[in-house]
């Protein structure tokens, strides 16, 4: 074999080695920064939706509603399981020297968001405050669980306010009707800003149990869709959900304020499917009104 063979045969040999490489290393490296970018953008966004709430310097508190015995003896029943034989139905043991409890829906949402400021970074610099002692405490971002006398207090103190919040209802700017616990419940996810502290503020409650766990669950579960569409922005989103139904099936019922043209535009497919639902809702209130007195009674009864 002559000098000339053995070399073209070398580099017919580095020529497919090289196109194998190539075929594998480079796209390896492209969907690595494709990944990579994907995973700083939507930190980016999320440390945008989160904003003060995400700082580890900022002491973020986070208010719940506590609740107190009757007798005020720091004592509370539990149930007791039940088990075949015999069959202890309705058994309860007692657990002495509990100063507190909250309840399990406002829990299942203090724990929804706390994962969501994780994801964010935030690893220390977080407090359950105390309603009764620390609701003058302003000079920090707050989240608020559920309807108690901070969130009321965030009502009449912060701006903007986009949500119209009574006992039984519910209403954004936009919505010509109250929501009320009518067969349903519904949850509310707002955030605004304590003006004159320049803090972040978030509201996460519901009219039921069944709207604030839902709450917590769907700002979980879609906080990245929203920072993308809000960023720092405020806002306000309504839940509905099935009381028949669990948490995780609560679906988007209405939102306030649009995002900008332009958010609109680069998310154009998470926009199409947050319009969707409000969409499908105007169409269903709209033919609810046009219909006859009769077909209402029957749909009624």
């Amino acid at each position: 074999m002559s000098l000339t063979e053995i070399v073209d045969i070398i580099l017919t040999d580095e020529i497919i080695a090289g196109a194998v490489a190539g075929s594998i290393i480079i796209p390896s490296i492209l969907l690595f920064f494709k990944w990579f970018w994907s995973v700083m953008a939507n930190q980016s966004y999320k440390n945008k939706l989160m904003g003060d709430c995400k700082e580890n310097d900022e002491l973020c508190l986070i208010y719940l509603k506590e609740f107190l015995d009757a007798q005020k003896s720091n004592t509370y029943l539990h149930k007791e399981p039940d088990y075949d034989p015999p069959r202890t139905s309705n058994h309860y043991g007692k657990g002495i020297n509990i100063p507190r409890v909250y309840a399990k829906c406002d829990v299942e949402c203090m724990n929804d968001f706390v994962n969501v400021m994780g994801s964010a970074g935030k690893t220390r610099g977080i407090k359950i405050a105390s309603v009764e002692k620390e609701w003058t405490c302003w000079d920090n971002p707050i989240v608020s669980i559920g309807g108690n006398f901070v969130t009321n207090k965030i009502l009449e103190k912060c701006e903007p306010i986009y949500c119209d919040v009574a006992p039984d209802s519910f209403k954004l700017r936009n919505m010509k009707k109250s929501v009320k616990c009518n067969g349903k419940d519904y949850g509310l996810i707002m955030k605004t800003k304590n003006v004159e502290q320049n803090l972040d503020v978030f509201v996460l409650m519901g009219l039921g149990v069944r709207g604030t766990s839902a709450a917590g669950y769907f700002f979980r579960k879609y906080h990245n869709q929203i920072a993308k569409l809000y960023g720092s922005s405020p806002f306000a989103l309504l839940l509905e959900c099935e009381l028949n139904q669990g948490r995780e099936d609560a679906r988007l019922f209405d939102f306030y304020p649009e995002p900008s043209w332009y958010k609109k535009l680069v998310y154009f497919f998470i926009w199409k499917k947050f319009n969707k639902y409000k969409n499908q809702q105007m169409s269903y209130e709209s033919k609810k009104s046009n219909m006859s007195p009769v077909w209402k009674y029957i749909r009624k009864n």
